[in-house]
């Protein structure tokens, strides 16, 4: 927990892995967060979990695939509940990053309705691929994916079986080298 007479201006880069798309009726399976100083880059902490899932039998098989989950890597996953009790700490007031912000906070905001645990992230919400497209010309990239950017920006991509943590590192040296701080 980060001290009281802390200035600092911190974000939360956060990636998740889900088991579809729909926060109303997939679940987050795995998360990362990578909090940083907004003007320094200077990386404050890490955390990542994996979730273990209740409805596994719903899940989107493409997804499952796409995060390589299988029931042996996650035997010592913790519940929703305690990643939500983690990750509430770490990003109390800070702002939150994303790639493509709109889906991970769908599946925060579910998972705060479901257990109850709200995150106190300042607003506005920053969106990696907005970011991006305000800044890289729109002839260079064929697409505002994380892989694309990735490429575009010569940071090395997150492996071909996504993992929240990979992600966030990904989208971490992203957002970076287009804030010119690398």
């Amino acid at each position: 927990m980060l001290p009281i007479e802390n200035t600092m201006k911190l974000i939360s880069l956060v990636d998740l892995e889900t088991t579809g798309l729909d926060p109303r009726t997939c679940e987050i399976i795995e998360m990362a967060v990578i909090v940083f100083d907004a003007d320094s880059f200077e990386e404050i902490e890490r955390y990542e979990t994996k979730v273990l899932p209740e409805h596994i039998e719903t899940a989107s098989q493409k997804a499952l695939l796409i995060n390589g989950y299988n029931e042996k890597d996650w035997k010592g996953a913790v519940s929703l509940r305690d990643a939500m009790k983690e990750l509430a700490v770490r990003v109390d007031g800070t702002q939150l990053l994303a790639q493509n912000v709109v889906f991970d906070y769908g599946f925060l905001e579910a998972a705060e309705h479901e257990t109850e645990i709200k995150l106190n992230f300042m607003r506005p919400c920053l969106d990696l691929p907005s970011i991006a497209w305000g800044i890289i010309p729109h002839e260079k990239v064929q697409s505002w994916s994380l892989k694309t950017l990735c490429a575009y920006l010569r940071v090395p991509p997150e492996d071909s079986v996504h993992r929240a943590m990979g992600g966030a590192q990904a989208a971490f040296e992203v957002y970076k080298k287009l804030m010119h701080r690398v």
